[in-house]
């Protein structure tokens, strides 16, 4: 009821040929296949096994690593759906049968706190990742739900939101992610199961910012983490790129389902701040490289910007959905 432009159903447009077409086949016989093996190499999958009791040995990489897994296992799912393939299908069904084992019997999941820091659950909300990396598990399991019918996921998903709900939700613990990302996934989880409390607990990530609380990185302080002013009241984007970029992403999905016109407007402030003053001429977002951030109004330098991929795509998820609301040009630019 809230956008101008409506997406069509999956499987609507298909392409038999030309540069997309070619990508999509490369990804297909090439590249899944190619990040299944990256996956096992870096120890992304051993340490599932290890949490899930399958492997014994010790943590290996940084706390978010399960997040590849996920994004990976998202792509998988929506290729998948184009046509059958068994290769893949096995990929998957591993994949998802691991993660499954890897869960925990009150639904928490995250093979870093599992193995090397299991009293520090919850304990480092600024950097510890563990709502980001729940936000990519919901998506990769709405892709399985949505384009293949395949559950198995969503209810892994389901039992760790529940948690996440009796830990997070109403009169619990206030605090929110340093990494957003969790909320636009938490909306779209909404869309599929109706569960209001879903929305919900999108809505409070979002305004439990704006608090002065979070520590920031290198001396950037609450900025770096968009916690410096409330979402609503934001004029400008700051801080680390790719958090501010998913973080708005978050909140314009909250308008389309809530009609919350205060976040539609900080959305349209953020948005002028950002290509007027801080983009450079290619598209790219993010001048600092030291600190991944946006940096200084007209700070943009040609030798050392950092323009992260992850910026990138933040900004193709945010404007695709302003394009949605809107319908205007601009927002497709």
């Amino acid at each position: 009821a809230r956008t101008v432009l409506h997406t069509l159903p999956f499987g609507t447009v298909q392409f038999t040929a030309g540069f997309w077409a070619r990508g999509q086949q490369i990804n297909r016989t090439v590249s899944i296949a190619h990040g299944y093996t990256m996956l096992e190499k870096a120890g992304n999958f051993r340490n599932l096994r290890i949490a899930a009791g399958l492997e014994t040995g010790a943590f290996t990489g940084r706390n978010f690593y399960d997040e590849d897994v996920y994004k990976w296992l998202e792509a998988l799912g929506w290729e998948l759906a184009n046509a059958p393939d068994a290769a893949l299908q096995a990929m998957a069904d591993e994949a998802i049968n691991l993660i499954a084992a890897a869960q925990m019997a009150d639904g928490y999941l995250n093979s870093y706190y599992q193995v090397a820091e299991p009293e520090a659950k919850w304990s480092d909300m600024d950097h510890g990742h563990e709502l980001f990396c729940v936000g990519h598990l919901i998506q990769a399991a709405l892709a399985f739900a949505r384009a293949l019918h395949d559950e198995r996921l969503l209810k892994v998903v389901l039992r760790f939101v529940d948690h996440i709900y009796a830990r997070f939700g109403p009169g619990q613990s206030d605090a929110t992610d340093g990494h957003p990302g969790i909320e636009m996934a938490l909306v779209e989880l909404y869309r599929y199961t109706g569960d209001p409390r879903h929305l919900e607990l999108a809505e409070l990530f979002i305004d439990r910012r704006g608090r002065n609380r979070m520590r920031g990185h290198a001396g950037y302080g609450a900025e770096y983490h968009q916690d410096h002013v409330p979402v609503r009241m934001a004029d400008e984007v700051t801080g680390h790129a790719v958090r501010q970029l998913y973080l708005a992403a978050g909140a314009t999905d909250l308008y389309m389902e809530t009609g919350d016109v205060a976040l539609l407007e900080a959305m349209h402030r953020l948005w002028q701040d950002m290509t007027t003053r801080k983009i450079y001429l290619t598209g790219g977002v993010g001048s600092r490289f030291d600190g991944e951030g946006f940096g200084a109004p007209y700070e943009l330098p040609g030798d050392t910007c950092y323009c992260e991929t992850c910026a990138a795509i933040g900004s193709l998820l945010w404007n695709w959905r302003l394009l949605l609301i809107t319908g205007e040009s601009r927002y497709a630019d």
